[in-house]
């Protein structure tokens, strides 16, 4: 058989509030999921004779056996009980540490993948499995703008169109980690600045209200990422956003124009610009 390529996209959290933290550890969240086709990973997947899975990658960190896509494929097969070997070589092109779902959406393409190619589990057991592989892996299995809340494990599609707007991703030289991000919000969150959260409704209109609740700790310790939202917003941004726990912001624009002179606003820090025209569809 010949390498399939598979394309993935990425997402934005237009919106993210954190409602808690469980007695495990884990926190509880409200977001607004929106997908981005730009940037995208590439994998190219081929059968082999030998069992298991092999993942190559230039990126030395994300080789080997501890990847999501081996994790993706070893609980397809627990769940299946059965797959093709594969060689995996992915090609990275969505940041790292960047919040925008990268690893899980190169989960979810290549557990569809498998589906495809076997059709053992049926949608509601590959969901499940998903899930089992990261949070936010099933709502790549969706591709669709999608309300998330718990842990992430609850999540509901919504009517969401953005298309009349230039849509962007910013992408700053820098990565946050999530779990450093989760701690220091933690840590900070008696001393933080009180801010009222827009409620769902806002969150979902048109256009949408955007929030982030890590903006404040993670523009502290990386200022340089608050000092680029801010000059996209001075240049004539609609809205604009960091998304997850950083550092890739998400910003509105209302034509191309707008979007050129905020580029050239934000030209010095050397940012990454993933730019979906206006009246393009975005979902995966």
């Amino acid at each position: 058989m010949t390498a399939v390529t598979l394309r993935t996209g990425c997402k934005v959290n237009l919106y993210l509030r954190i409602t808690g933290r469980r007695p495990d550890g884990m926190h509880t969240i409200e977001s607004l999921f929106y997908p981005m086709p730009v940037p995208a990973d590439t994998l190219q997947v081929e059968v082999r004779q030998e069992p298991g899975i092999s993942v190559s990658c230039r990126l030395p960190f994300l080789r080997g056996p501890k990847n999501i896509l081996a994790k993706a494929y070893h609980a397809y097969v627990a769940a299946a009980g059965e797959a093709p070997g594969l060689v995996v070589r992915l090609e990275k092109r969505i940041p790292v540490g960047a919040g925008l779902g990268g690893g899980s959406s190169n989960a979810a393409a290549l557990l569809s993948w498998l589906e495809q190619q076997t059709q053992a589990l049926g949608w509601e057991r590959l969901r499940s499995v998903a899930a089992q592989v990261g949070a936010d892996v099933p709502f790549f299995l969706l591709g669709r703008p999608a309300w998330v809340s718990g842990i992430g494990e609850c999540m509901e599609t919504v009517d969401l169109n953005l298309d009349d707007y230039v849509r962007v991703i910013i992408s700053p030289r820098v990565r946050v980690n999530t779990a450093w991000a989760y701690r220091r919000w933690d840590e900070a969150a008696s001393l933080l600045t009180p801010r009222v959260a827009p409620d769902k409704e806002a969150a979902l209109a048109k256009p949408p209200v955007l929030w982030n609740d890590f903006e404040e700790v993670v523009f502290a310790r990386f200022p340089v990422i608050g000092r680029i939202k801010a000059a996209v917003l001075a240049s004539g941004a609609s809205a604009c956003v960091m998304s997850g726990s950083g550092s890739n912001l998400f910003a509105l624009f209302a034509s191309s124009r707008a979007s050129a002179v905020a580029r050239r606003s934000v030209a010095k820090w050397q940012v990454g610009w993933h730019e979906v025209a206006k009246g393009e569809p975005v979902y995966l």
